[in-house]
């Protein structure tokens, strides 16, 4: 495959990712606060669902981040940029696809525990895809990549630092 079709994965699942998880939890929203309709259980059924959501929240968010540091560095040390593209192009496609499926699965239980606490959780889920959502400059640095090879795969929306450039050459930053 070509990078430019790795690269087109990588935006294609972070936005569908993110996007997805948005409208499910605007769509969930809504619901909560504006449906007539509600589902009642008992106390012991809407206390087993709080902990299986808590626990589904603190696992995807976990399991996203120890992912995260684990495979960055992994990625780095590869020797081929296109090896590592490929890498991190399946490492942000499991993650997001991952994520939508657990932001999906909270919506779900809190539609059907009719509990509003519940939603700031799943937008906090939804606040881990926003801080993670994969850029050039936080590719680059995420693979590894020199400027000269960041100049290359992005072409001319990659941008170096003018500052880091003037260091190089000599100078002191004041």
């Amino acid at each position: 495959m070509k990078k430019e079709d790795y690269l087109k994965q990588i935006k294609t699942a972070s936005r569908i990712g993110l996007i997805g998880s948005i409208l499910v939890v605007a769509v969930t929203i809504a619901w909560v606060w504006l449906s007539k309709y509600t589902f009642r259980q008992t106390n012991q059924v809407h206390a087993a669902m709080m902990v299986v959501s808590c626990l589904l929240a603190i696992g995807g968010m976990s399991w996203m981040l120890f992912n995260t540091r684990r495979s960055i560095p992994q990625i780095r040390q590869l020797d081929g940029v296109e090896e590592r593209l490929q890498r991190y192009c399946s490492h942000v496609k499991g993650m997001y696809y991952g994520m939508l499926a657990v932001v999906v699965a909270l919506c779900v239980l809190c539609v059907l525990m009719g509990d509003k606490n519940m939603l700031m959780l799943i937008l906090l889920v939804t606040l881990t895809l926003f801080m993670a959502f994969p850029n050039i400059y936080r590719m680059k640095v995420d693979m590894g990549l020199t400027d000269e090879q960041a100049q290359e795969m992005f072409g001319d929306q990659y941008i170096p630092d003018a500052n880091r450039e003037r260091n190089e050459g000599g100078e002191q930053d004041e």
